[in-house]
């Protein structure tokens, strides 16, 4: 098992929230043996906000999941603002910000970014966002970072906005653009997830990306979740989020596929909107590994 810590380097930036609480992870890492052999299984679990039982499984071409958990983190480490670390719990406050890291450090350096690599790969967790009212957000996502500058080296940024080192996403918050994969944006009355496609990097470096992303919501479907019984997703309960990025026979990426379970009730947000070749351009990004950053404001 890793313990993890919590760094405070960066400064926090304003928020929404009109209701600003307090949320904890747990971070743990275990070796499982599965009948294949010896597998790694990771879990992130938050109480209050949290994210539990975060477990990485293979999927088919349809976003179905199939098979045993496959690779984990042998070890992993939390690092961010507005967050106080307790053995292997983290609370995360209002207007905060965590990443994940393979290694601790005094410095936040760009070897260190865990890269989650989910292309064919499903990512499931737990949450409950019954504190999270209007006009907050606890996101949970992906980005190609540490970002890299036009000259094809890793780039701390100069005017990151009270963003962390080596910062980057698809709408340029703090100053360098690359491809994100918003698994979770949500609160107790909306939830949207969104995959940002950008134009082909050069030396690594990316120059424009699709701000809006090929989203969806479900405000887009008739009485799917809310803050109260009269919902499929009652807000008011935690809830299992389970996304998948099946690939094709060539191992590109051909789908985004999120579900949303409550007891035996499901939301399915199967993001048919997006065509086959925007999200086959994110192929190379998630191949490669996207770095995970969770927030709350």
């Amino acid at each position: 098992l890793a313990l993890t810590r919590s760094y405070l380097e960066f400064s926090s930036h304003s928020g929404l929230c009109s209701n600003p609480i307090q949320s904890c992870l747990v971070f743990s890492v275990s070796k499982n043996r599965i009948m294949a052999g010896i597998g790694l299984r990771a879990s992130l679990s938050l109480l209050a906000l949290g994210i539990a039982s975060m477990l990485v499984k293979p999927c088919d071409a349809n976003g179905l999941i199939r098979g045993p958990m496959m690779v984990g983190l042998e070890q992993a480490f939390l690092a961010g603002h507005n967050a106080e670390v307790s053995d292997n719990s983290l609370t995360i406050h209002h207007d905060a910000g965590v990443s994940a890291f393979t290694s601790s450090s005094e410095e936040w350096t760009h070897e260190a970014f865990m890269q989650l690599k989910l292309l064919g790969h499903s990512i499931s967790f737990t949450v409950d966002l019954s504190a999270v009212g209007c006009a907050c957000n606890l996101a949970f996502y992906l980005i190609s970072g540490p970002a890299i500058g036009p000259n094809g080296t890793f780039d701390r940024g100069s005017d990151r906005q009270g963003q962390p080192p080596y910062y980057c996403d698809a709408n340029k918050v703090g100053g360098q653009w690359c491809p994100e994969v918003d698994i979770m944006e949500a609160n107790n009355h909306a939830f949207q997830a969104t995959p940002h496609r950008c134009n082909a990097p050069r030396n690594g470096h990316y120059n424009r990306c699709d701000r809006n992303g090929c989203f969806q919501n479900t405000k887009d479907l008739n009485n799917s979740y809310g803050p109260s019984s009269n919902f499929t997703i009652n807000t008011m309960e935690p809830f299992v989020v389970e996304t998948s990025f099946p690939t094709n026979a060539a191992g590109e990426l051909i789908g985004m596929r999120t579900v949303l379970r409550q007891a035996s009730r499901e939301v399915v947000l199967a993001h048919r909107s997006c065509n086959l070749n925007y999200m086959k351009s994110l192929t190379a990004a998630m191949a490669d590994g996207m770095s995970l950053r969770i927030t709350y404001w």
